[in-house]
């Protein structure tokens, strides 16, 4: 599966790195559609430390005029499962008040 081109597991890989320099990892990855736009989503966690609690986190790419935009988010875990909602309303949002729509 592909997204403006680019591999799912390239955009997958991205987040891993990110999360192997965090001391994290990558719980699920998945296509979902938002507003009629394929979003390919990335959860992962990274653990707590003496400064910071345990979080949640989601990763999105979406695809407008042909680029890739990604959006992070995160939460201590107990707040995590508001992360989804949050997401796909901004995604909403965003395609709503953006002049270049995002496509599907």
């Amino acid at each position: 599966r592909m997204l403006a081109g680019v591999a799912f597991s390239d955009l997958r890989r991205i987040v891993i790195d990110k999360m192997i320099n965090a001391g994290g990892w990558v719980v699920n990855d998945f296509e979902r559609q938002v507003n009629g736009a394929r979003v390919f989503v990335v959860i992962a966690r990274t653990p707590a430390d003496g400064r910071a609690p345990e979080k949640a986190w989601n990763f999105y790419f979406a695809e407008a005029d042909g680029k890739i935009y990604s959006l992070t988010l995160n939460s201590p875990v107990e707040f995590g499962d508001r992360l989804p909602f949050e997401g796909e309303k901004f995604l909403n949002s965003y395609s709503k008040s953006s002049k270049v729509a995002v496509k599907p």
